[in-house]
């Protein structure tokens, strides 16, 4: 089965945005006629046939585009807003490289049409994620929901409550908080005693899940908490401190086999340095090429 954010996923979805790109290309082609000749200010451009290689150029600036502004990068896109956004910004940046192909080379074609095409390209890209995000949302709705605990109402405790209350439709359901500060008692889900009562906690509120989210310099008292837990049928997590390492961004990764906290992530990873090394070359070579006439033409010849 296909699961958002792994590998399959990232490459349904690329090769899904270029087939649509292209699909969105061809019907801005279908609608030209339909559209007014020009705009008022433009001197009128009346071609409506696409020239072929525009539909290798198409797929080429938008999958290089999508690849460099990290529009599959799943810890970008967690979120629907998120995604949205860089995808309505990398159809941006991809229409502004196309835009200057046509001014280069393709001066005839229709400014309406590139319009056409851009609006239809958006709505279509946008359109299969909110279909996929729904699909998966209903088919992972579980029958009975998962009563969570969190332990530690501080800082990290409330932004992890916030996104489980966030993503409820997952199953999950936040029943309360331990903290043995007694004056974090004004929150979203009731204090429901200190890190000691933990286990009668567990018991009481038939809980499924305790994450446990103490700030680092109560990370000792974690042992304790799984050994009170140990022989009881519940799922018991750790959340890192991980909001106060956003400075260094942060993340997750997997190293061998071992999840670890990867606290500076290189500014491009290895498919985006390729891609962007090839466009760089691409960029320059015809630039080169663009320019030798001038030199040609003013150089002095001894």
């Amino acid at each position: 089965m296909l699961r958002r954010h792994t590998v399959n996923y990232a490459v349904v979805s690329i090769l899904l945005d270029l087939g649509l790109t292209l699909f969105a290309l061809l019907l801005a082609k279908a609608a030209r006629p339909y559209l007014p000749t020009t705009f008022p200010f433009l001197v009128p451009v009346l071609a409506i046939d696409i020239p072929t290689i525009l539909f290798v150029v198409v797929p080429i600036i938008w999958g290089g585009t999508f690849l460099i502004t990290s529009v599959y990068d799943p810890r970008r896109i967690y979120k629907a807003a998120d995604e949205f956004q860089a995808v309505t910004l990398a159809v941006g940046v991809a229409t502004l490289i196309f835009a200057g192909v046509l001014y280069l080379g393709f001066r005839n074609f229709s400014r309406w049409l590139l319009v056409t095409f851009v609006l239809i390209d958006l709505f279509l890209l946008l359109s299969w994620r909110v279909i996929m995000r729904l699909s998966f949302k209903m088919g992972r709705s579980p029958i009975h929901p998962r009563r969570v605990l969190v332990v530690g109402a501080g800082k990290t405790g409330q932004r992890l409550a916030q996104m489980i209350v966030e993503y409820r439709w997952t199953g999950l359901d936040l029943i309360g908080f331990l903290d043995d500060d007694p004056e974090k008692h004004e929150q979203a889900a009731p204090l429901l005693g200190r890190l000691a009562d933990v286990r009668p906690v567990v018991q009481r509120q038939q809980i499924d899940d305790v994450v446990i989210a103490l700030p680092r310099y109560a990370y000792g008292r974690v042992n304790q908490l799984a050994l009170d837990l140990h022989d009881l049928p519940v799922q018991v997590r750790v959340v890192p401190d991980y909001f106060s390492l956003a400075l260094y961004r942060a993340s997750i990764d997997d190293f061998g086999g071992v999840p670890m906290i990867n606290l500076r992530d290189p500014a491009l990873n290895e498919v985006q340095r390729f891609v962007k090394r090839t466009f760089d070359l691409i960029i320059a070579g015809i630039s080169i090429l663009l320019c030798c006439p001038y030199w040609l033409r003013h150089c002095p010849v001894d």
